[in-house]
């Protein structure tokens, strides 16, 4: 018996028309069914000023399970960041309440926030609990009495001397004044050296060398952010701020530049770092108008030397490395860490609290710092600023130290 190609293509077809593909294929009614969402539940724990022996001596506590967090125990900024995950058998109803906890005597008398954290159903992911030991000091407090302080500071930023400049050498004419303390010195500020080559195949007509010439503040803005505080300084624009010479030619055919509503801005972040409080700067960025003098802007339409030599970016990178190494010089430093520890301290003595710091973090738009003292006394407006409880600030107060 002889069967035609159509037949044959026929006969396997059919039962796929008729039944599907088997083996779950496109189509098909025999495969078994997609496999469901794991039912797990996951997060992170902060740990603000308590640092644990075991990443294990933290865990969260769902249906009467307790599943350990896991992680490096590392301490950044006063803070330990762990995670946690726990996943239930498939059918494992709700509610699924979580519950944070901390092993008996690591870190006593911090608190949890939230204290649970409750999921109708699952997946659920980024559910995060912090521990905070210690007092907390609204940052937007220290960010007023630091910008009363720095009224006081007199800041110069100048690499300008009128001898020394057509020779090319730059003058450590940088300081930081605090009151009537003595000027601390910063450290000299490079020369901006700008390559005169107007095109490729030109001929190379030398070097530009420009100065930064008595850049001085005249105000200040201090505000709290949710992670520290941003200090903002504003320069005055009475003069010539940045002047140039030619490396050949001294001052002649070289333009200066006028520095207009300039103003510097700075992230910092309170820490605590060789037993003591001081600020740690960061993101320093300068904004001004930045402008040539003579006949380089004609109309007041097109600066054609800032355009030819480039100059506005690369004065505006200078003067913020300048900022950010008179922030970072050890003169400077010592001077902010001792005038932030002299501000937290009035701080805690206007709330009645004596002690010493052992720690600080920063969580939240708080200064969270922890106090070896005596329990102290919370009345009044100190209990509703600072958080106490019972008349008492025994729960944000380690009481070992």
């Amino acid at each position: 018996m002889v069967l035609s190609v159509s037949s044959l293509l026929l006969g396997i077809l059919l039962p796929v028309l008729v039944h599907g593909i088997p083996n779950g294929g496109p189509g098909g009614t025999d495969g078994p069914d997609p496999t469901p969402a794991a039912l797990k539940m996951s997060g992170w724990v902060s740990l603000i000023n308590c640092v644990p022996t075991r990443a294990s001596d933290v865990y969260v506590t769902i249906k009467g399970q307790r599943t350990y967090c896991t992680g490096a125990i590392t301490q950044r900024n006063g803070i330990v960041t762990l995670s946690w995950s726990k996943t239930f058998p498939q059918g494992t109803t709700g509610p699924f309440i979580a519950t944070p906890g901390i092993a008996s005597g690591v870190c006593p008398n911090g608190t949890w926030t939230p204290t649970s954290v409750s999921r109708t159903t699952l997946p659920a992911s980024g559910i995060s609990f912090s521990y905070v030991l210690g007092l907390k000091i609204p940052l937007f407090l220290i960010a007023s009495q630091l910008n009363t302080f720095m009224n006081s500071v007199k800041l110069v930023v100048n690499n300008w001397d009128a001898a020394q400049a057509p020779s090319g050498r730059v003058v450590q004419g940088s300081y930081l004044q605090i009151g009537t303390d003595p000027k601390i010195s910063l450290p000299a500020i490079p020369k901006v050296v700008v390559d005169i080559d107007p095109c490729g195949v030109c001929p190379d007509l030398g070097d530009g060398w420009f100065y930064i010439r008595d850049f001085q503040k005249n105000g200040n803005a201090v505000t709290a952010t949710s992670t520290g505080l941003s200090v903002k300084v504003t320069f005055e624009s009475n003069a010539v701020e940045i002047v140039g010479y030619h490396n050949s030619l001294g001052d002649s055919l070289m333009p200066d530049f006028n520095v207009d509503n300039a103003a510097i801005t700075v992230d910092a972040a309170p820490v605590f770092t060789n037993g003591g409080l001081t600020l740690s700067f960061s993101g320093v960025k300068l904004s001004a108008s930045i402008t040539s003098t003579g006949g380089c802007n004609p109309f007041g339409v097109f600066d054609i030397c800032a355009a030819v030599l480039g100059t506005d970016n690369k004065i505006k990178k200078a003067v913020e490395g300048a900022i950010s190494s008179a922030l970072q010089a050890p003169g400077t430093a010592a001077a902010i860490q001792k005038a932030v520890g002299d501000l937290v301290a009035t701080q805690l003595r206007n709330f009645g609290i004596n002690g010493t710091v052992k720690g600080a973090a920063v969580f939240n738009g708080n200064l969270v710092l922890l106090i070896a003292a005596p329990p102290a006394l919370c009345t009044g407006i100190r209990c509703s600023v600072l958080g106490g409880l019972d008349g008492r600030l025994n729960t944000g107060i380690n009481l070992s130290g």
